[in-house]
């Protein structure tokens, strides 16, 4: 009975470490074919455009995007994972929790919103880096519409996935990451908040 219990032990442990090995693949796995849609996504060329190129989007722009799943609610705006049909790729839709009614108000802390919204996707839309996040566009919204903002959609934050990544793929992360800074300061610009949690794969 002894020798039974320990052989069930053991397998149940190798059962548990079979169960880790197979979910520390399939997220390589996902990783993989995020990378293989890139290759399908508009984001694949953005990085040969001006960086005077800004692109407005009207409101049937945005109900074409289909909702997938809420990805973050800040105190002024929050974040959801849309689906494309026409690029056949994930995006990410930042709007504000105003609408446009409240700006034609006069509504001066909705106007500054707005403002703050449009000027992040002016210094995004400047910087032509792979290693920062794209711009596909900026919407004024209107009365059914908050204002907001199209952008690449990645499925991870670096802190999420740190431990699951080679030492090669650490080193490499911090090269890429250094790369995209270097050029955030030769535009003159500071992040302010570069954390792990800021960081997306």
């Amino acid at each position: 009975i002894t020798s039974l219990k320990e052989k069930i032990s053991q397998l149940m442990k190798k059962k548990a470490l079979a169960l880790e090995t197979a979910s520390k693949t399939q997220r390589k796995i996902e990783l993989l074919q995020q990378q293989i849609k890139s290759l399908k996504s508009p984001s694949n060329t953005v990085h040969n455009k001006s960086i005077t190129d800004i692109q407005f989007l009207n409101v049937s722009d945005i109900d074409r995007l289909k909702e997938i799943q809420k990805l973050g609610d800040g105190g002024q705006s929050y974040v959801t994972k849309v689906w494309s049909d026409e690029y056949e790729s994930f995006f990410a839709l930042k709007e504000l929790k105003i609408n446009s009614s409240n700006i034609n108000n006069k509504n001066e802390n909705s106007f500054s919103d707005m403002k703050r919204l449009f000027q992040e996707y002016e210094i995004i839309n400047q910087l032509n880096h792979p290693n920062i996040i794209q711009t596909f566009g900026f919407c004024f919204g209107d009365e059914s519409h908050s204002p907001s903002l199209l952008l690449e959609f990645l499925p991870y934050k670096l802190n999420d996935i740190v431990c699951e990544m080679s030492d090669v793929q650490r080193v490499t992360s911090i090269y890429e990451i250094c790369s995209a800074m270097k050029d955030v300061h030769e535009h003159r610009m500071i992040h302010r908040d570069l954390k792990p949690e800021n960081i997306l794969i």
